[in-house]
C-alpha cells in the first residue's frame, strides 16, 4: 500500500467532503487542517513560492523560520479579530519576536485588545423572556424602542379587539384574532431575541471598527472567482 504525506479532498459544498475527510483521517490515522479555515495566502508567500499556499496555523506551524512570518501573524491576527476571536489574536500577537520591526505595533494592538471594555452583552434568552411577560418590554431591554413601542401596541390592539369580539358574541371573529394575535406574540419573542443578537453584533462591529481606525490599518476579504485574496492599506 502507497504511504501518502497528504490527501486533498475537494469538491463542491455541500458534497459530503467533512464526513469524507473525517473517515480518511480515523482510518489512517492522520490530520486534518481545513483550508477554509482561513483564506488563500497567495501574496504572503508570493516572493519565494510562486503558487498559492493556503495557511491556517497549523501550516504556519512550519514556517517558522520563514523571513515574513511575523508580517503574516500580524495578518492573521487581524482576521481572528474581524471573527470576535479576541484571545487567539493575542496568543498570535505573542508569536511576534521582539526583534522584528512589526513587534511594536504587535505589541500595543496586543496591549488594546487586553484593554478591551467588558460591556455586558444583550442576553437573548432575557429579551425573549420579557417579551413573553410583556409584549415589547424585550425590544426596549435590546435598545430598540421603536419596536418596542409598535410590538406593544399591536398585541394591545388584537388582546383588545379579541375581549370585545367574545363580549359581543362573535366567537368566529374572537377566534381568528386570537390565532393572529398569537402569531404577533410569539413573532415578538423571537423578533425580542434576534434583536440582542443583532446589538450584540452591532457593538462588536463598531469596537472593530475604532480598532482599525485607532491604528490605521484596514484589512479586508477581496472574494475572486477561485480564490480570496489579503488585502492591505495603510494611512500615512
Amino acid at each position: 500500500m502507497s504511504i501518502y504525506d497528504l490527501i486533498a479532498v475537494i469538491g463542491p459544498t455541500a458534497s459530503g467532503k467533512t464526513e469524507l475527510a473525517a473517515a480518511i483521517a480515523s482510518r489512517l490515522g492522520g490530520e486534518i487542517i481545513s483550508s477554509r479555515t482561513f483564506c488563500n495566502c497567495c501574496h504572503l508567500f508570493a516572493k519565494e513560492i510562486l503558487r498559492p499556499v493556503n495557511c491556517p496555523t497549523q501550516l504556519l506551524e512550519r514556517y517558522r523560520d520563514y523571513p515574513q512570518i511575523d508580517a503574516i501573524y500580524l495578518r492573521l491576527a487581524w482576521l481572528q479579530i474581524d471573527s470576535g476571536k479576541y484571545r487567539e489574536a493575542i496568543a498570535t500577537l505573542d508569536l511576534i519576536q521582539a526583534e522584528s520591526t512589526n513587534y511594536q505595533r504587535a505589541r500595543l494592538l496586543r496591549q488594546a485588545l487586553l484593554q478591551r471594555p467588558e460591556t455586558a452583552e444583550k442576553s437573548p434568552q432575557t429579551a425573549g423572556v420579557l417579551s413573553a411577560i410583556l409584549p415589547g418590554a424585550g425590544h426596549f431591554y435590546a435598545g430598540r424602542p421603536g419596536q418596542a413601542i409598535s410590538s406593544f401596541l399591536l398585541n394591545a390592539i388584537f388582546i383588545t379587539g379579541t375581549v370585545v369580539a367574545f363580549k359581543n358574541d362573535s366567537p368566529v371573529l374572537g377566534g381568528i384574532l386570537v390565532f393572529f394575535e398569537l402569531g404577533w406574540y410569539i413573532g415578538g419573542i423571537r423578533s425580542a431575541a434576534q434583536a440582542a443578537r443583532e446589538e450584540n453584533e452591532a457593538r462588536a462591529k463598531k469596537y472593530r471598527r475604532e480598532l482599525k481606525q485607532d491604528y490605521r490599518l484596514s484589512l479586508g476579504l477581496e472574494p475572486g472567482n477561485d480564490r480570496v485574496a489579503f488585502s492591505l492599506r495603510l494611512s500615512f
